[in-house]
């Protein structure tokens, strides 16, 4: 017998169109499953393509730094949730790696032409620039990115 879904915010099991529940392993080929993962949710909350493809590169971005740069343990994955309620979808990414706060990262300068730029830092300007909201938290030893985009 199988466990019981999980209970959402409202003390009801989520609805299989309104949210989707996420572990990953810390593996760069997991970026493919959550994108395939991604579309199909779309797709059954009847999200705009648009949208679904804004989440998926910033979901693409957030857990790649996770995984190549957060030293998040094998035991606990990447948690993502997604989740549709009214006009807004909410998009939470969750990891036991290392304290690291994305929005810490000053915005890179695009006016200087490609040469004269630093690396890095333009995937968390891509996430600030594609959602509506971004919010970083570090809570029980584990790192939380929130995004948030308001549906038409």
């Amino acid at each position: 017998m199988s466990a019981p879904p999980p209970l959402n915010t409202t003390g009801q099991a989520p609805s299989p169109c309104r949210e989707l529940h996420l572990t990953l392993a810390g593996r760069l080929d997991e970026i493919a499953r959550l994108g395939r993962e991604v579309e199909a949710f779309g797709q059954r909350a009847g999200l705009d393509l648009a949208v679904v493809d804004a989440v998926n590169i910033a979901l693409d971005e957030l857990v790649t730094n996770v995984i190549c740069h957060g030293d998040a343990s094998a035991t606990g994955g990447i948690q993502v949730v997604l989740a549709v309620a009214g006009h807004r979808l909410t998009v939470e990414v969750t990891d036991d790696g290392r304290p690291f706060d994305p929005l810490s990262r000053p915005a890179p300068d695009t006016t200087l032409d490609i040469d004269s730029r630093p690396v890095g830092g333009l995937g968390i300007h891509f996430v600030r620039t594609l959602m509506d909201e971004i919010s970083y938290r570090r809570e029980g030893g584990c790192n939380r990115v929130r995004l948030a985009k308001t549906l038409a």
